[in-house]
């Protein structure tokens, strides 16, 4: 989707609050980082080993299931910085 810039002094302007409208961006479906952390350290003390599992063997085929898997990642990275727990991971390498 793409909008129509404004015209605004000669310059082309885009109303960013009417993207993200049209989009259904908002404090709801993509909050701020500083709001998800705050809200994490207000559960602290966290159990790391309690809330931690491993993701699934092979790279996950369809796009949805990659979109849940890349954002579980990134709440596991989340999580083990809020329980202040260094993690080790094994690398994981694309399939040849």
């Amino acid at each position: 989707m793409r909008l129509p810039p404004e015209k605004v002094g000669g310059e082309d302007k885009i109303d960013m609050n009417e993207i993200r409208d049209e989009l259904g961006v908002n404090q709801f479906t993509a909050p701020s980082i500083e709001q998800v952390l705050a809200e994490l350290m207000d559960l602290r003390p966290i159990d790391i080993d309690k809330v931690w599992s491993d993701l699934p063997a092979g790279t996950p085929q369809s796009r949805a299931r990659l979109a849940l898997c890349s954002g579980r990642v990134i709440a596991d990275g989340l999580l083990a910085v809020i329980a202040e727990k260094a993690l080790t991971r094994r690398a994981v390498r694309p399939p040849r």
